[in-house]
């Protein structure tokens, strides 16, 4: 026993003691919770460390932990990591397809009920906004300006288009059908042949009452193929003369024709006539002409096919026909020669206009003027300018540019138009606001909803990385944690801390009682020592 408390009992309490004192101390860390008081005077190292400098404690915890362990930088860099950029793409994406998928009703339902009526306030107000300002912009001189330079602009663009691409044949075609109506119509009015007939006999009287002949009236290459023509018809005209001869009724209305011309000739000599005429009876003439012709029908017709009686006869008649043509024009219409002319202007027109009425001629006018219409737009590639420079003066042309843009300002300037324009807005706004917007799956296809999130993505990086220093700084971490910890529960905090450090308590404990041990064993060599 001796022996024990010899050698065992130094290093042995040594031990339990160095492990007591540091179980004591790690415990007076947070032990006593309050200061501890005898006869009103506070007892030394209460209440603990922890709880005594609990400020403290909280002030370094915040400083370490808004300092040094959660700075901007850190959380930036947090943030630019593959996980966290995963989970925020996820994120964003999650929350726009359930977005997507939401049937929305109308506009004015997704704003609160009070804040509503600031809403459409709102809208009515943007309303009124942009219409006056749109006003204003149509009223400056830039727009006016504007609207110049792009008007001339389109004008030109037109102008160098073929026709054929603004007017395809088929409709040409239609076109020309209008315009053949019309001419129809034109020519099946009395009023032309009216318009004709006056015009006919306008002219016809200016002829007659400057003395023109028949001659002036016809071509020079007829008055030049007229002897042709006698000499080519005279002996058709004798053979036919011949033939009636042969007729009984013919020779005797030659015969009445022969005797009148034979008395009104002896009328015609006077006393000398009337003297041959108690020779040669009106009876006895007739009776010798038709004796005549009746036994010599023969002769005379041999005589009438003679070439010396045609080319006199063809004379003759040459002769009469160019005197005909050479008497003047009031001359052949006699007397009444105002009558006769408007008689003849007005059948001649009835003729005219009967014989363009018909549906030969009104097919070829029609067929002539569809075919002139086409080689005049060569066949549709003529250019638009071209064909209106051919219709109208330069000057025109330029006017109806300079008043396209005239009228277009009037029109957009004009207060009626803003008016419709105004009440058409309003009635837009009211059925955008009234028409349920539904899922907006429909309006927002895949491929866009993907590229949206992207965009949002990128967007909530950049805001991030951008703003979370400043945000950092208004959430001050470091006061933040310090008051948190402050108004921890202490026996909260003394679990967590324990939690925390629980086996390197453990660990000081342990070394306690070692230190203490090897003291003892230090203190028993000494006792030998000595």
């Amino acid at each position: 026993m001796d022996i024990f408390w010899t050698w065992f009992a130094p290093p042995l309490v040594g031990a339990f003691i160095g492990y007591l004192t540091n179980r004591i101390a790690i415990r007076m860390l947070f032990r006593p919770l309050r200061p501890w008081r005898i006869l009103g005077l506070r007892l030394p190292m209460t209440p603990g460390v922890i709880p005594a400098r609990r400020k403290q404690l909280a002030q370094n915890i915040g400083e370490m932990v808004g300092a040094h362990l959660l700075t901007a930088e850190d959380i930036g860099a947090a943030m630019s990591r593959e996980p966290f950029q995963d989970h925020l793409r996820n994120l964003i994406a999650m929350r726009l397809r359930v977005l997507c998928s939401r049937d929305f009703g109308p506009l004015t339902d997704l704003v609160p009920q009070e804040l509503r009526g600031y809403f459409l306030s709102f809208v009515q107000l943007a309303r009124h906004r942009l219409a006056n300002e749109l006003a204003r912009l149509v009223q400056g001189q830039g727009f006016e300006a504007a609207l110049t330079e792009t008007v001339r602009a389109q004008v030109d663009a037109l102008f160098t288009r073929e026709i054929g691409t603004l007017l395809p044949l088929a409709d040409r075609h239609a076109g020309y059908a209008f315009f053949e109506g019309m001419m129809e119509r034109l020519l099946a009015s009395e009023r032309l042949e009216r318009w004709l007939a006056d015009s006919l006999r306008e002219r016809a009287g200016a002829m007659v009452a400057r003395g023109a002949t028949l001659e002036e009236l016809l071509p020079e290459a007829l008055r030049r193929s007229l002897p042709e023509m006698v000499e080519r018809h005279t002996p058709q005209l004798l053979n036919r003369l011949a033939a009636l001869l042969a007729e009984p009724a013919m020779r005797e209305r030659l015969i009445s024709g022969l005797r009148a011309g034979i008395e009104r000739f002896l009328a015609s000599l006077g006393p000398l006539g009337s003297m041959a005429g108690s020779f040669l009876s009106a009876g006895t003439i007739e009776s010798k002409l038709r004796d005549y012709l009746a036994g010599n029908e023969g002769e005379v017709i041999v005589w009438l096919r003679q070439p010396e009686v045609q080319q006199r006869l063809a004379a003759l008649l040459l002769e009469q026909a160019e005197s005909w043509l050479r008497t003047p024009l009031a001359e052949v219409l006699g007397a009444e020669a105002d009558s006769r002319l408007q008689t003849i202007c007005q059948s001649l027109a009835g003729r005219i206009m009967a014989l363009v009425r018909s549906a030969g001629v009104r097919d070829t006018l029609a067929a002539m003027l569809r075919d002139n219409l086409e080689e005049w737009l060569e066949q549709g590639q003529r250019t638009v300018g071209a064909t209106l420079f051919d219709l109208l003066r330069p000057e025109a042309v330029r006017g109806l540019r300079q008043g396209l843009v005239g009228e277009m300002l009037n029109l957009l300037r004009s207060r009626e138009l803003q008016r419709q324009l105004d009440a058409l807005a309003a009635a837009m706004v009211q059925q955008v606001l009234q028409q349920p917007l539904g899922m907006l799956d429909r309006l927002v296809p895949t491929p866009l909803r993907e590229r949206l999130a992207e965009y949002l993505v990128q967007n909530a990086n950049r805001i991030l990385l951008a703003e979370v220093p400043g945000l950092l700084d208004t959430i001050d971490i470091r006061q933040l944690v310090s008051t948190r910890v402050d108004a921890l529960d202490l026996l909260r905090l003394e679990r967590l801390l324990l939690s925390i450090m629980e086996e390197q308590f453990r660990a000081i404990n342990l070394f306690g009682g070692v230190l203490g041990f090897i003291i003892g064993c230090a203190n028993l060599l000494v006792l030998l020592w000595r």
